[in-house]
């Protein structure tokens, strides 16, 4: 609409007046953004949305980055991308290539895509730069210090224009169809025309004025004009057909003046205009203009009134930068939830806690809240009267609602311990008090639910039963036959005129049309859920089934055919507890609970699940507490207030978010730029890859699908290849954790669903290489060929050489045998050989005894006889020491054992051996050094051990044989040791002595090489031991056998 004929202008006035009313009942609701959720600075200069997806805001302390769920801040610097030093962002621009461009207080800057870092333009003079924008031929214009320049990206070269009439350009703006608008601060406007590379100048007395600038320039292509917010003379429309100015007067506001900051054509009717003083939403098409101001203790109304920028998202949700207040956003919802809660107006609802919503035959609705009494709505206006203590037409009346009832013009007000109350509707004032316990029937205060029948009857739900109230005489009369101490706390008369009723504990009962009460006994799963619950409320279908409103559910029953279907959390609905249910006009049910709101699509039997992300003002709704009214308007009543919404503009959003990788950790420590595991998380959008050490393969990724209607609704599934065989769903937990990934190459998907909870074709993948360690590289494994392969030579080698050894031991273990063999074939041969010349040995000694006798007769014989007599005996000494040996060797070898002293039996035997050594010139004695020794001997054995290391000693020896007896370790043990000093047994030989037939040192010496062998056998079967040592200078023979603890004054005795 061009207003410059003065009649137009009047008629266009009065059409923005006659509108404004209507229109400002919109209500905007914004989600705010502040330093305490992130963001570095409250004043938002500038924002924008780049390609990917981010939202970027620039501010006097920063650039900032959004992801829906945090800021991640800039603050650019020439030399350093994270100095401590603040430089303001004043503008923001991305290219056709995508490249952001920044306009700061210290210069220029641009993304460098490369590395994610932040670099100044150079050539440029590192000085203020507030606007910054390009054009079609990929220039980039910007305004340094008052001069404009143009920067051909191609060439890199920048060009100035330095004319006087540029000088303090304000803004920049490209058309649609190319052209190229700036703004000066004198108020005037210029075009550039790039033929001649020259400007065209258009002014008016409207705008040229003593620092009006031209703040900002947006472009209104169906009317054909440019929309031009100024500084002093607020928004000004310029007629690119005409060349006209013409003002649009915007409603008046506390400023005289307006100061438009911001523009942002929404639609192809719709402007936002950001000033001074608040936004104002224009259509062109019906001159409406809205006004949408701060509202102080109104937590969605606008932060600050000072508009700053203004720009709009993919999903079509619109972002506002306020000067000290932040980020304000409008989502762009699938449903717009109208809100009702307590504000600073004075027509505003009071209540908080809304429990019943009614309404009179006026049209009002009457709210009855738990904190704040009643209250009457008018739906069309928007605003409220409330009735509670505070008003003095209710004084008396309590603020805690529990039931409400229009009839006629009466409003009957149940309480929470007041009883019941009758309220005017024409008067506007209570008119009636029925208490319980005031002979009127009434025996209960809590007056849970009040229903109208459609036979007249009004009802009385209490916490100790159901009362049938007469308003015509005041009485209460309890219904029969029903439990009178139960709470009832649900009631609906069906379309056959049962009457049904829900307890707190009780199940559900129904009352027939004989007006005989009857229990429903319905078996779901086994079980009986009704009598294990609340239940909250009915609704019936049109098919007569009835749904039922639990604390265990949503139950859809079939009264005919006695069975229940169950809607719960396993079903998708966001709670189990089920306050209260509404049907729309599509038959669909939208089911408050408490912990949101649920839309169950009844042909599909989809359920969406909306929170307060969605607009709602709280997760948890209040029993009871819905209402639809005849426009199909639905109305919910929560803990911080009501809603009000309508089904038909409900729409689906098919917007696909994508999605990126925000942080990598290792160990618990973010990632950062210049990291040795991520250059810069700008890679993320660039290279879809990540490369970590073996010895760091315990990682997290967060992730995060850029949507920002209601991020907190979007759900993420991913998949690592080769380790999940089916997509793993998470909600709102966006990290994901990996322990001791073993090295390889991984693919890493990932979707989402978007903020309408639907599944999008968004799936992102990226690679993960997790490198080995050097002892699994590639020239690892050639080493460890190699390594193996000669391995593999000396282990043949080894094989071959042990099978020699083995195949020796063989020959040696053969020839050891052999020699066994044959030492069994001489002890065998020399045994036989004793049997057969023991018996003709003891023949010839006997008939030698007899000639001893007479020796002395025949004397030239007796050297003879006597020679002959002696080699007898040691043939037979010889012959039993054979027989003995063979029997040890076979086991057959038996001792009797008894106790006795064996120090006599040692002096006996050391006594028979005195003849042997007459003839030879050794000392021969014995050391007595423990009279008495007791041991446990086989005394034929005993004399044998002894006697053979006698034996040995007097053969080996050269002038000297000591024995020595006596008792050692404190009696425990008996030691004898026989001594001899001949030829040192050699060290070699010295295991080998007790071997049979063992020779050692001369063998010159007489003797079989059994006595020793012989002696050792018998010692180990007395448990005691006999071994070898040496002094050095003689040879000594240790017996060592257990000693007896006994009576030494005893033996001796005997």
């Amino acid at each position: 609409m061009i207003l410059y004929p003065v009649s137009r202008y009047l008629l266009g006035m009065l059409t923005i007046l006659l509108l404004w009313g209507s229109s400002s009942a919109q209500p905007i609701y914004f989600r705010h953004y502040e330093v305490e959720n992130g963001l570095s600075n409250n004043s938002v200069i500038t924002s924008l949305q780049d390609k990917n997806g981010f939202m970027w805001f620039g501010t006097p302390d920063g650039l900032n980055r959004f992801d829906g769920y945090s800021f991640r801040i800039f603050r650019l610097k020439e030399d350093t991308l994270h100095s401590m030093n603040n430089n303001p962002i004043f503008h923001l621009y991305e290219d056709a290539k995508g490249t952001l461009w920044v306009g700061t207080l210290e210069g220029l800057f641009y993304l460098n895509t490369t590395d994610g870092s932040f670099k100044r333009l150079q050539k440029t003079k590192g000085q203020l730069v507030r606007v910054v924008r390009g054009d079609d031929q990929n220039n980039i214009w910007f305004v340094e210090n008052e001069i404009l320049y143009k920067y051909n990206v191609a060439t890199k070269s920048i060009s100035p224009y330095k004319q006087p009439a540029l000088r303090n350009i304000t803004t920049l703006y490209k058309s649609e169809d190319g052209t190229m608008w700036l703004g000066c601060a004198n108020g005037v406007l210029g075009r550039y025309d790039s033929r001649n590379d020259s400007f065209v100048y258009y002014s008016s007395n409207l705008a040229v004025k003593t620092a009006n600038t031209i703040e900002t320039i947006c472009e209104d292509k169906e009317n054909n004009a440019l929309l031009i917010g100024t500084s002093q003379t607020g928004l000004l429309r310029f007629d690119l057909q005409h060349y006209q100015w013409s003002i649009i007067k915007l409603p008046a506001s506390k400023h005289q003046q307006h100061f438009v900051r911001s523009l942002l054509k929404v639609d192809e009717h719709q402007f936002w205009i950001g000033t001074e003083s608040g936004l104002y939403i224009l259509n062109t098409y019906t001159n409406d203009i809205q006004y949408i101001h701060k509202v102080p203790h109104d937590q969605y109304s606008l932060a600050d009134n000072a508009i700053y920028c203004i720009c709009k998202d993919r999903e079509g949700g619109i972002w506002l930068g306020t000067f000290f207040g932040g980020i304000n956003y409008y989502p762009n919802h699938a449903i717009a939830f109208e809100k009702f809660f307590p504000t600073s107006s004075s027509t505003s609802l009071e209540g908080n806690v809304i429990r019943e919503i009614v309404q009179d035959k006026y049209g009002k609705l009457w709210i009855g809240s738990e904190d704040k009494g009643i209250a009457a709505f008018d739906p069309d206006k928007g605003t409220f009267v409330n009735y509670n203590n505070e008003n003095k037409n209710t004084i008396g009346l309590p603020n805690n609602i529990h039931g409400l009832l229009t009839d006629n013009d009466n409003l009957y007000v149940g309480t929470f311990k007041d009883g019941l109350y009758v309220f005017d509707l024409k008067t506007r004032k209570i008119k009636q008090h029925y208490p319980a316990f005031s002979n009127n029937g009434l025996n209960s205060n809590y007056i849970n639910i009040l229903y109208k029948t459609r036979s007249g009857d009004i009802l009385v739900c209490t916490s100790n039963g159901i009362y049938n109230f007469d308003p015509t005489t005041g009485q209460f009369q309890q219904l029969p036959d029903l439990v009178n101490n139960e709470f009832y706390s649900a009631i609906l008369q069906d379309r056959n005129g049962r009457i049904w009723l829900g307890t707190h504990g009780n199940g559900i009962y129904y009352i027939d049309k004989e007006q005989k009460p009857r229990k429903l006994s319905i078996q779901v799963n086994g079980d009986y859920p009704f009598d294990k619950t609340k239940i909250l409320n009915f609704l019936e279908e049109a098919d007569q089934h009835l749904w039922v409103c639990t604390e265990s559910g949503l139950f859809y029953v079939d009264p005919v055919k006695n069975t229940a279907s169950v809607y719960n959390t396993s079903s998708g609905l966001p709670s189990n507890i089920v306050y209260c249910i509404v049907r729309d006009a599509e038959n669909n049910i939208w089911a408050s609970t408490s912990m949101g709101l649920a839309y169950i699509n009844r042909q599909t039997g989809q359920i969406k699940v909306f929170k307060q992300s969605d607009g709602l003002l709280s997760d948890q709704f209040n029993h009871r507490s819905s209402f639809r009214d005849a426009e199909g308007n639905i109305y919910f009543g929560c803990l911080k207030g009501m809603i009000r919404f309508n089904p038909k503009n409900y729409a689906t959003v098919n917007y696909t978010p994508p999605i990126y990788i925000s942080q990598l950790q290792v160990f618990n420590k973010n990632v950062t730029i210049n990291s040795r595991h991520l250059l810069s998380d700008y890679l993320f959008l660039k290279e879809n890859k990540i490369q970590l050490p073996y010895n760091n393969s315990t990682f997290s990724l967060d992730f995060v699908a850029l949507t920002y209607t209601a991020p907190d609704n979007v759900k993420y599934a991913y998949m690592l290849d080769g380790i999940d065989k089916n997509w793993n769903y998470i909600d709102k937990n966006k990290i994901i954790h990996f322990n001791n990934l073993s090295p390889g190459h991984y693919m890493f998907k990932i979707k989402s669903t978007n903020s309408s909870g639907l599944w999008m074709p968004n799936e992102t993948s990226f690679t993960i290489e997790i490198t080995p360690p050097f002892w699994k590289t590639k020239l690892a494994y050639l080493i460890y060929t190699l390594v193996v392969g000669a391995a593999f030579y000396f282990a043949t080698r080894y094989y071959h050489n042990r099978y020699e050894e083995k195949q020796q031991r063989l020959m040696e273990i053969f020839t050891l045998n052999k020699e066994k063999e044959l030492y069994q074939s001489k002890i065998d041969f020399f045994t036989k050989v004793a049997h057969e010349i023991k018996t003709p040995l003891t023949l010839i000694k006997m008939p030698m005894g007899k000639i001893l006798k007479n020796v002395e007769s025949i004397p030239e014989m007796k050297h003879e006889i006597m020679v002959m007599n002696k080699n007898t005996d040691r043939l037979l000494t010889l012959t039993k020491q054979l027989l003995d040996f063979r029997m040890m060797e076979s086991g057959n070898y038996a001792l009797h054992l008894t106790a006795c002293n064996i120090v006599p039996i040692i002096e006996e035997i050391f006594n028979n051996f005195q003849p042997a050594i007459s003839n030879k010139r050794i000392v021969y004695r014995i050391e007595i050094k423990t009279p008495v020794i007791i041991c446990n001997i086989d005394n034929d054995g005993f004399i044998k051990i002894i006697s053979n290391l006698v034996d040995n000693a007097i053969k080996y020896c050269r002038s000297r044989i000591l024995l020595i007896v006596e008792s050692g370790l404190s009696g425990e043990l008996a030691l004898v040791q026989v001594i001899n000093d001949g030829d040192i047994v050699p060290e070699n030989e010295r295991t080998n002595i007790f071997e049979p037939f063992h020779r050692s040192g001369n063998t010159m010496t007489a003797g079989a090489g059994i006595g020793l062998s012989l002696a050792k056998s018998i010692t180990l079967l007395h448990q005691g031991n006999l071994e070898y040592t040496t002094d050095g200078e003689s040879n000594i023979f240790i017996l060592t056998l257990p000693q007896l603890k006994a009576n030494y004054a005893e033996a001796e005795e005997k």
